[in-house]
């Protein structure tokens, strides 16, 4: 009998840091972040970015989902954990946004 109570008290403590943790990935706040065409290559000169140019395309916002569903690109997320913000790098107008996507492995 103690070990069934060991195990439903671990059980208990496991759904808990689960709760806790889907709570925590609710709160963070989603954003664009608009960035001009010299932004790119500064960001592979300083590190940010892994892998070359060629990883890497501008794509109209409404080609995102197609892309990603596909599995051949994923838009390309910063994050700034102090501010709990997601940022998706974009730029363009409003109504004709780019969104700069990476290849994913094939």
């Amino acid at each position: 009998m103690l070990e069934f109570a060991g195990l439903v008290i671990s059980g208990f403590s496991l759904l808990h840091e689960l709760g806790k943790t889907y709570h925590d990935l609710r709160e963070w706040k989603e954003e664009d972040v608009e960035i001009d065409f010299d932004w790119l290559p500064l960001a592979f000169q300083k590190g940010l970015l892994d892998g070359g140019p060629d990883d890497y395309a501008w794509v109209r916002l409404r080609s995102v989902p197609t892309k990603e569903l596909a599995g051949t690109h994923k838009a390309v997320i910063a994050y700034n954990a102090e501010k709990r913000i997601r940022y998706r790098v974009v730029q363009g107008r409003p109504d004709d946004r780019l969104v700069l996507i990476k290849k994913t492995p094939a």
